[in-house]
């Protein structure tokens, strides 16, 4: 019964996300430029005492990292930040860690979103390619996260 229910599970998560293990799929892709356009999110958990959260986003592509501004006071924030990372045609890993900002503390786990970005940017040799989508945060329940993707070769 675990099983089936472990099964069930995995085929709702997007993607290349393997909840178990964290490896990712061997998709590829091409050698260029991506950018990552984190523009907002929505339904977030408030962890605050006052309900809300001051969220941030670190995202790592491959093995670079960048982080987001962090939005004082909210569940739906808007970002609208750009990052650039040079990619290879390997698996690249794309994590997005939400996080709510503690001035005085350590930063607290609000959720995540991992994946190849080969299996959400679909890409053709010497060709640019951009998808724009909505992508649930683990664990379930926890929001979601709204990302452009923006590949030039």
């Amino acid at each position: 019964m675990f099983a089936s229910l472990f099964l069930i599970t995995l085929s709702l998560m997007p993607f290349s996300f393997l909840m178990a293990t964290g490896e990712l799929t061997e998709t590829t892709g091409a050698n260029g430029i991506v950018e990552v356009h984190v523009i907002s999110a929505r339904g977030l958990k408030g962890v605050d005492k006052s309900g809300t959260s001051d969220p941030f986003v670190r995202l790592k592509v491959g093995k670079d990292h960048s982080k987001t501004k962090h939005i004082k006071k909210s569940l739906d924030p808007q970002w609208n930040e750009t990052f650039k990372f040079k990619v290879t045609e390997a698996p690249v890993g794309l994590e997005l860690d939400v996080k709510d900002h503690n001035t005085l503390s350590s930063s607290i786990a609000l959720g995540s979103f991992h994946a190849n970005l080969w299996d959400i940017l679909k890409v053709q040799p010497g060709q640019s390619a951009e998808t724009e989508q909505w992508f649930p945060i683990s664990p379930p329940g926890s929001g979601e996260i709204q990302i452009r993707l923006v590949f030039s070769p």
